[in-house]
This record gives structure tokens, C-alpha cells and sequence, in this order.
């Protein structure tokens, strides 16, 4: 949702769209997206939950998506399974502020909040040719979900900061240009390894040093928990990026044996399904108890 000022909402453009909760304007959903895009409107939108300041305003904003998207349970306690990145190991705890409030909104609803971690979701609806086993990377702007599987369990479900925003703001400043033309420029999805100007060598560059850093920071979380070794070569799924260059995979393995990795890896796969974390959830209701209720 994005907050507007009184000045703002007076403005044509956004008279009608507005709604009006408790003292503040706001657009939700899909207008909020819109209003980003106009000029003179600067601020990024508010995702539901990430103000601990205006936690009932993200509430209000959240119920409403919800229920017009989900609307009611069709019966009371009807299983809603959603993702949330898993609690991060270097950055402020909006994980359980985030799950707080999605769970209060679903239950309003009539739904039995069911929690699932984005990196164990990409897994779920990834991996079963492999047994339920590989290392895999759900990309979002501000963390990147981890989660290390074997044989269908979960051995390590984590979050990493930066996001993939670091590589725009990265890109922007080697090159003088704002974050909505990298954006637009990372729509082409240039090659990480091998860039034909400039732009693209800019956004090449960050992207390497952002894989870089995951990598980095994985490993080391990895052998603090005690699960650096793996008895076969795991298989890797890097998902959720905006953007997924077709020398991705190749990029990563080559960064994995530059910077000494401490599990072997054995392919990459780069799915672009945007519904993936979503399939991931539905493939989690089979591992609930059977209580009669549809998910």
C-alpha cells in the first residue's frame, strides 16, 4: 500500500482511487503500484507489515487484499497456507512482525494461518525429481530465503540481507542513473558473464558481487550450524529474481569454486514460474494432519 499525503489524494489523479483509513490516505493493491509510477510521486510503496509504526494501518490494507482476493473461509478453520522469508541471520526481525500480521488478517477471515518459509515452498515445488534434496535461493528485493534439504526435510530454513534491490542501487550509482532505469534496462536480462556495453557490464559487475555475498554469508551460516558437509553433490534452485539471465546458473557455479563454496553443487536451475512459492504451499498442505478441512 502507498500513503498519500491530504495534498496528494486532493489531486485528480488519485481522488477516486484513495481510501480513507482512520486519519490516512491510502492505495492498495495495484493502484499503489500505479501511483509509483507517476511523476512527482517519489515514495516507494509500503508493503503490509514492515512499519512497526503504523501497524494497524498495514492491517486495515492487508485485510482488505486478502479478502478481495481470498475472501471468506468457506468454513471456519479452513487451512490457508502462506510464505514468509525465514527469520534472517544478519538483519532486523520483520519476520515476526510480517507473520503477526498476515496471520491476524487470515483469521478475521475465518482461516487457519499455516506458515511455510519461502526457500523450503521453492523446494517443495522444485526438487521432487530429487528427492526432496538441494540448496535453495528465493530471491527477494530486500532478503534472499535459504534452505539446505535432504531426503524431503528441512535441515536449515534462513534469510540473507541484501536483496536483489542491492544490485539496482549498485548498477544506479556506477552509472549515474536511477533505480527505474536499471530496472528497465535488467528487463532485457543482460548476460552476467559476458555484458555488450557498458550499462550491462555495470549490472554485470554488481550482480557477481551480490552472488558473491550470498555465497559468502551461506557458507559461513552453514558451518556455524554444523551443515557444511553433504554426502552427495546438491542440485540448486535459484528462484524469485526479477530478472533471470540465461547465464545465471553458470555464473553461480563459477563464483561457488572461486570463492571455495564448502558443499559441492552439481547443477543450477533458474525457474521463472511466478506462481512457484504458491505451488510450494499448496505441496505443503500434503504434510498436514488430516482433519477434514480443504486447504
Amino acid at each position: 500500500y502507498l500513503e498519500l499525503t491530504d495534498e496528494v489524494q486532493a489531486s485528480t489523479t488519485f481522488a477516486r482511487a484513495a481510501k480513507r483509513y482512520r486519519d490516512r490516505w491510502l492505495l492498495v493493491g495495484q493502484e499503489a503500484l500505479d501511483a509509483h509510477s507517476t511523476p512527482g510521486q517519489e515514495s516507494e510503496p509500503t508493503w503490509c507489515g514492515r512499519s512497526t509504526v503504523h501497524r494497524d494501518i498495514a492491517e486495515a490494507a492487508l485485510g482488505e487484499l486478502l479478502g478481495t482476493v481470498l475472501g471468506k473461509a468457506g468454513e471456519v478453520g479452513q487451512p490457508c497456507t502462506f510464505a514468509l522469508p525465514a527469520p534472517a541471520t544478519d538483519a532486523a526481525p520483520w519476520y515476526t512482525l510480517h507473520r503477526a500480521v498476515l496471520s491476524d488478517s487470515l483469521r478475521k477471515l475465518g482461516y487457519s494461518p499455516v506458515l511455510v518459509e519461502e526457500g523450503w515452498a521453492v523446494a517443495l515445488a522444485s526438487l521432487g525429481a530429487r528427492a526432496f534434496s538441494g540448496l535453495t535461493f528465493y530471491c527477494g528485493a530486500d532478503q534472499v530465503s535459504v534452505c539446505l534439504t535432504y531426503r524431503g526435510v528441512a535441515r536449515l530454513d534462513f534469510s540473507l540481507t541484501p536483496g536483489e534491490s542491492w544490485v539496482e542501487e549498485q548498477a544506479a550509482s556506477a552509472l549515474e542513473l536511477s533505480g527505474a532505469e536499471i530496472r528497465r534496462l535488467r528487463q532485457a536480462a543482460p548476460s552476467v558473464l559476458v555484458p555488450r556495453n557498458r550499462h550491462e557490464q555495470a549490472i554485470a559487475v554488481a550482480f557477481r558481487s551480490f552472488l558473491e555475498e550470498v555465497l559468502k554469508k551461506t557458507a559461513l551460516h552453514l558451518s556455524l550450524q554444523g551443515a557444511a558437509v553433504a554426502v552427495e553433490p546438491l542440485e540448486v534452485v535459484w528462484a524469485g529474481s526479477g530478472t533471470t539471465p540465461a547465464d545465471l546458473g553458470e555464473a553461480l557455479l563459477r563464483q561457488a569454486k572461486r570463492g571455495d563454496f564448502t558443499l559441492p553443487l552439481e547443477g543450477v536451475s533458474c525457474p521463472t514460474d511466478p506462481a512457484l512459492v504458491a505451488r510450494g504451499c499448496l505441496a505443503s498442505t500434503m504434510l498436514l494432519p488430516d482433519e477434514g478441512n480443504k486447504p
